[in-house]
């Protein structure tokens, strides 16, 4: 078993334990059966990988498995980095009643 299949096994399997059907997970989580089907199937290639790493982290989280851990394989299996995350905006110049209330000078 490669390990793309291992990936999507461990999903069906959680899911199964818990005694779940792919249409209640759906109904859960808003995931296209199609796309969970493929999730657990390990064809990860079904959508864009942004998609991917969006329904395999709602999954996980459904299914109560370590999301960053899931995706963290996922990357692996990739070759990708993890995403990065965006960069923090920088600070609003304060306005100038705000310079006068701090007594701060132009």
């Amino acid at each position: 078993m490669d390990e793309k299949t291992k990936l999507g096994w461990r999903l069906r399997q959680a899911r199964e334990e818990q005694r779940k059907t792919l249409e209640q997970v759906h109904r859960h989580t808003g995931l296209s059966l199609h796309i969970l089907q493929h999730l657990e199937a390990g064809a990860f290639a079904v959508v864009e990988p942004v998609y991917v790493r969006l329904a395999l982290r709602s999954y996980a989280e459904h299914l109560g498995l370590s999301p960053p851990a899931m995706l963290q394989q996922l990357e692996a299996l990739w070759g990708l980095p993890p995403p990065v995350a965006p960069p923090r905006p920088a600070p609003r110049p304060r306005s100038w009643v705000q310079r006068l209330s701090l007594g701060l000078s132009r």
